[in-house]
C-alpha cells in the first residue's frame, strides 16, 4: 500500500534496521500481533494534532476518527477529551472494538447524531 498522507501513519523500526510503515495505527498492530515476542523495535506515529512523528506508545488516540482503512483511531500528541492510551488500544484492536465493527460504531457515533 502506497501511503499518500503522513496523519496517523506509523513505521516499525526494528533493531536491525529494517523499517517497516503502515497507513494506520490498527494495521501497524495486527502486523506486530503475528510477531515473536521479544524482538526489539520502536514505533512512531504521525499525530493529527501537532503534525509530526512521536513515540507510538506515548500518543493518545481518539475512536471515532476519519482513518485511512476505517478503524477509527487517529492519533494524537495531546490528550483529548475521548481519548484512549496505547494499552486501550491494543485491546480494542484485539476485541474487534473498531469502527469497522457495525455494534461498536453505532454504539460510539450514536452521540454525534
Amino acid at each position: 500500500m502506497v501511503i499518500r498522507d503522513f496523519r496517523n501513519s506509523c513505521e516499525v523500526v526494528e533493531e536491525s534496521g529494517d523499517t517497516y510503515f503502515f497507513a494506520e495505527p490498527a494495521d501497524m498492530l495486527f502486523w506486530l500481533f503475528d510477531k515473536p515476542r521479544g524482538e526489539r523495535y520502536w514505533l512512531w506515529v504521525y499525530t493529527i494534532d501537532t503534525n509530526r512523528w512521536i513515540n507510538a506508545k506515548l500518543a493518545w488516540y481518539g475512536v471515532t476518527d476519519k482513518t485511512v482503512m476505517g478503524y477509527g483511531f487517529g492519533a494524537r500528541e495531546r490528550r483529548c477529551k475521548k481519548c484512549i492510551d496505547f494499552k486501550e488500544l491494543e485491546k480494542r484492536i484485539q476485541q474487534n472494538q473498531t469502527l469497522l465493527n457495525p455494534k461498536v460504531r453505532r454504539e460510539l457515533l450514536e452521540d454525534n447524531y
